[in-house]
């Protein structure tokens, strides 16, 4: 929907759901946090039923004291009344300007218009052309939460099961918004994922964090960590399906929430602000994780190192001291620097085979991983960035014009 938050393009999203419904949720650790926030937070304490997510974008409604909260409070209240359901049900989040007044107008619009659309997945035997309405439906709801977004984010896992000897489809399904300010515990962005599988709160808690862990905590675009920023992930029990981590098709379940929520990590740090970069930071040989961690972020949140990579310049000093500083203690002779898979830097200098016109080929795609290997145990970690271009300078110095 538009309703007068952003200049142009679409606003404000509705997201509905069954009435027993179960939404779990993670949020941003940013102390500075938005209004929505503050009231989803205190709404999933309530009760861990939602029968809607209430979304907009051009406005984060942070940094606006108690009218913020008020108006956030109103909003939620406004879809309740619509939707006929308790206040806590309804789940707000918000995304765009921070310190800007949040006007009420554009959700009493919006809300008034709305016609309700369930996320009901494949087991109530849509037609194509049903199934075709809702993808399109979807669509319109993840183009709506965009900001410098340059794409819509969506992703769709659907696999079946055989239960008492009837065939179920299951289905996850998730959208999600982000391009800059982007960074592991949360960032700018929101996501919200939700399965036609019934589950016990806790259980849906357990595989969001999960898939989180593995997904929006392991990008980065900017090393930013923002004021809004949300996942969701509901159960809306449609299937028939009762699922548990004891139950026997867990592991393909949580395998394909983990799949849906990392395709759109993955798209956010493709669609990060003036990337032209898509870079996947491997560090391995790492005495625990921790350790490999530490050395990843290192690297992907270097500016050095970022813009090296926009200039497809293979200037490795910057690497190498970005792994030196990262705090790991480590013997440097034993560490192993790559490009792909050619080694570039041995024995704490560079290749004996090394050639600069082959790493600067490899710097040259849009795609291309930097590998690190420590030498030191069994241990692994992956991140995924993008390098700093002037077009992200660009991009936020003109953000709010």
């Amino acid at each position: 929907m538009r309703t007068g938050f952003k200049k142009q393009g679409k606003d404000l999203a509705v997201i509905t759901f069954p009435e027993q419904a179960i939404t779990a949720s993670v949020f941003t650790q940013n102390c500075f946090v938005a209004a929505p926030v503050q009231v989803a937070k205190r709404h999933v304490q309530h009760t861990s039923q939602t029968r809607a997510l209430l979304i907009n974008s051009g406005n984060a409604n942070c940094g606006n004291g108690l009218a913020g909260v008020q108006v956030c409070e109103q909003s939620c209240e406004l879809l309740a009344d619509k939707l006929g359901c308790a206040v806590e049900q309804i789940l707000p989040f918000s995304t765009g300007v921070i310190n800007q007044a949040m006007p009420l107008a554009p959700f009493v619009q919006g809300i008034t218009d709305f016609c309700p659309m369930q996320t009901e997945a494949a087991n109530r035997g849509q037609t194509a052309q049903e199934e075709a309405v809702q993808d399109e439906a979807l669509l319109q709801v993840a183009q709506a939460i965009m900001t410098t977004d340059t794409k819509p984010k969506l992703a769709k896992r659907v696999f079946s099961l055989s239960v008492a000897g009837e065939v179920k489809q299951i289905e996850v399904c998730g959208i999600a918004k982000g391009s800059g300010m982007i960074h592991p515990n949360m960032a700018t962005m929101l996501a919200f994922a939700w399965s036609n599988v019934e589950m016990a709160q806790a259980d849906v808690q357990q595989a969001l964090v999960q898939g989180v862990e593995n997904s929006f905590n392991c990008i980065s675009v900017d090393g930013d960590t923002s004021t809004n920023d949300a996942c969701t992930l509901t159960a809306t029990a449609t299937s028939g399906v009762r699922m548990n981590p004891d139950a026997q098709h867990w592991g393909a379940w949580q395998e394909a929430l983990n799949a849906v929520l990392l395709e759109l990590a993955q798209a956010i740090v493709r669609d990060g602000e003036g990337a032209t970069k898509f870079v996947t930071i491997e560090v391995r040989g790492g005495a625990c994780l921790s350790d490999c961690k530490q050395v990843a972020w290192s690297i992907a949140h270097s500016p050095l190192v970022k813009t090296a990579i926009y200039a497809e310049d293979p200037n490795l000093g910057r690497i190498a001291a970005a792994v030196g500083r990262s705090g790991v203690a480590m013997d440097f002779a034993r560490v192993k620097i790559y490009l792909d898979d050619y080694v570039v830097m041995e024995n704490a200098e560079l290749s004996r085979d090394y050639s600069e016109p082959v790493a600067e080929k490899i710097m040259q795609k849009p795609e291309f991983s930097i590998v690190v290997d420590l030498g030191m145990g069994e241990a692994n970690h992956r991140v995924w960035t993008t390098d700093l271009s002037h077009q992200y300078v660009s991009i936020n110095a003109d953000y709010r014009s």
